[in-house]
């Protein structure tokens, strides 16, 4: 399996096309099979249509998924979100779908997005577990997505995020029109799945409760004390940003010994019963802790992340990779420098095309199940038998 990527630093969407058209000269091999996607930043998320335009104009023949976002990045560096930059990566192997979500649907409408996203969800990915990508406008999903999510059926080898600027996304198939999509989907199929791991930017502060008590997302007990009072005794002194973590319970698979965890806003509180209100439903079983935004402790994570994955897919070459992170909780909003992330995954995958969106929310793995994350970086690494 081949890939090529490409970086253009301009606000022409001709010159995106061109970037795009020369990669899939040099990569593609065989018709009707691969992908593209292409991440946009700064003053080009005001000109998406263009950009797809002038993609389907140079005829692509593989489908295109076009992604808006707060930053992109290459192997090379982080560019922020008040550059007007591209990103694009080209595979030549599996055979893809990139689709709208949104037809149809009013824009304004929350619930009938959500329904429509997790119908497609379930009607394209429910069997034989194929690689999907999931972009949706918005600065954070529903609450109400959030669980919906949890109980749908859907590939495991889900990920994505959501993007931001008027347009969302754009999907570009081979000889048709096209189409601007708040939601849009690339499915793959044929293809190895990816690895998945999301590394959380936070440091736990507390040990991770065991939910002895809950209704609903209110939690009112961990380890048989009020949920309130746990917390208030964890809770620094200055204004760091602090979330609860939801892990699952004792004994769940981890990687190298870190538990999955789950970042989730404080909703709110209920002091006559000692309750917390999070953003989403605990899951049975679930373990709590508090936690706060910590930059040595993100860096470490990925760098853990990046080892296990060089370690777990020994036998096998990386191909190419896809990187999304919080563009508010990562990068140089949390690093005060550019570029960490990037330099981070260049040290293990030195060789390797990769490209990265920031985005207002991640979408990855937790427990074995696609779930929404926040303040977190997703990365899927593509792998071939060596």
């Amino acid at each position: 399996m081949r890939a090529g990527r490409f970086t253009v630093r301009s606000r022409a969407p001709a010159k995106i096309a061109e970037a795009l058209a020369d990669a899939s000269a040099r990569v593609l091999r065989k018709p009707g099979e691969g992908a593209a996607l292409v991440f946009v930043t700064g003053p080009l998320r005001e000109t998406l249509p263009e950009i797809a335009a002038a993609i389907a104009q140079v005829g692509c023949p593989v489908p295109v998924l076009i992604a808006g976002g707060g930053g992109v990045l290459d192997p090379d560096q982080e560019i922020l979100v008040g550059e007007a930059a591209a990103v694009g990566l080209v595979w030549d192997a599996g055979r893809a779908e990139a689709l709208p979500l949104d037809i149809g649907v009013d824009p304004d409408d929350e619930e009938a997005a959500r329904e429509a996203i997790l119908r497609a969800l379930a009607d394209r990915t429910g069997r034989g577990e194929p690689t999907a990508l999931l972009f949706c406008r918005g600065e954070e999903p529903p609450e109400e997505a959030l669980d919906a999510l949890a109980e749908a059926r859907v590939t495991p080898f889900l990920f994505g995020g959501g993007t931001s600027g008027p347009h969302g996304s754009a999907v570009v198939m081979p000889g048709s029109e096209p189409v601007i999509a708040a939601n849009a989907l690339l499915i793959i199929r044929g293809l190895r799945p990816p690895e998945l791991r999301c590394s959380p930017a936070c440091r736990l502060l507390t040990p991770l409760y065991a939910v002895t008590e809950h209704q609903g997302p209110w939690v009112f007990e961990l380890d048989g004390r009020p949920a309130l009072e746990v917390l208030r005794e964890a809770k620094p002194s200055d204004e760091e940003l602090i979330f609860t973590v939801v892990a699952p319970e004792l004994g769940a698979p981890t990687h190298g010994g870190r538990p999955e965890l789950l970042l989730r806003k404080i909703e709110g509180v209920a002091p006559a019963r000692g309750g917390v209100l999070l953003s989403v439903t605990p899951p049975p079983g679930s373990r709590i802790a508090l936690a706060m935004r910590s930059a040595s402790a993100a860096r470490a994570d990925l760098e853990a992340i990046a080892r296990e994955l060089l370690r777990d897919t020994r036998g096998s070459a990386p191909c190419f990779g896809v990187y999304l992170m919080s563009s508010m909780s990562r990068g140089v909003n949390l690093h005060r420098e550019g570029s960490v992330d990037v330099r981070i995954l260049r040290q293990r995958f030195p060789n390797m095309p990769w490209i990265g969106l920031g985005t207002a929310f991640e979408l990855g793995p937790y427990a074995g199940r696609p779930a929404f994350h926040s303040h977190t970086g997703v990365l899927a690494l593509f792998t071939s038998p060596s």
